[in-house]
């Protein structure tokens, strides 16, 4: 995929942009936000591997301003056969931009065209408010939520947290949905 935007170049992700990657995680491990997703590795070899991987991976997509080098997010997609869950990561510097809304209304259109996707869905930890912010601006609904653990303090005491379920539903596209 290579969509371009007002503002931005949306394409598939390149392993060469491990260090963007890598300037993403270290943000977010020292954000207040941390303790709500699963532990990010930032040391150089690790993060050079999970590019590699996202790179292989036909549903992960990298984010650019219009004509700057600098990856500035990225959005991800996990395919469940007849819906995808939507992942997203962007650097703190760009955040509260309108970048996030803009990628994910872009690709979330293009992957209901392409693959006949019309079922999406996106987890977010109930304290993450621009997360919140995000996914109801873009149109998804709140569904439920579940208790949730993807990491533990300094003490190795689980934190537990509740995440909140949202689902955005397309309409068919020409060809139906999957």
């Amino acid at each position: 995929m290579n969509y371009k935007t007002i503002r931005l170049e949306i394409r598939d992700f390149d392993s060469n942009a491990w260090r963007d990657l890598q300037e993403m995680h270290m943000d977010f491990e020292n954000s207040d936000y941390c303790w709500y997703d699963a532990p990010q590795n930032t040391d150089a070899l690790s993060v050079q591997a999970e590019a590699r991987d996202l790179a292989q991976n036909a549903l992960c997509y990298g984010i650019y301003r219009r004509n700057d080098p600098e990856m500035i997010g990225y959005l991800i997609f996990h395919d469940f056969t007849d819906f995808y869950d939507v992942g997203y990561e962007f650097k703190k510097k760009y955040q509260g931009c309108g970048y996030a809304l803009e990628a994910l209304g872009c690709t979330i259109s293009a992957v209901n065209r392409m693959r006949g996707i019309c079922r999406f869905t996106a987890r977010t930890a109930e304290y993450n408010l621009p997360s919140i912010r995000l996914l109801e601006r873009a149109g998804f609904i709140r569904t439920g939520e579940r208790r949730q653990q993807l990491r533990c303090d300094e003490d190795g005491n689980p934190v537990s947290f509740t995440a909140l379920v949202y689902v955005l539903a397309l309409p068919e596209p020409d060809g139906g949905c999957h």
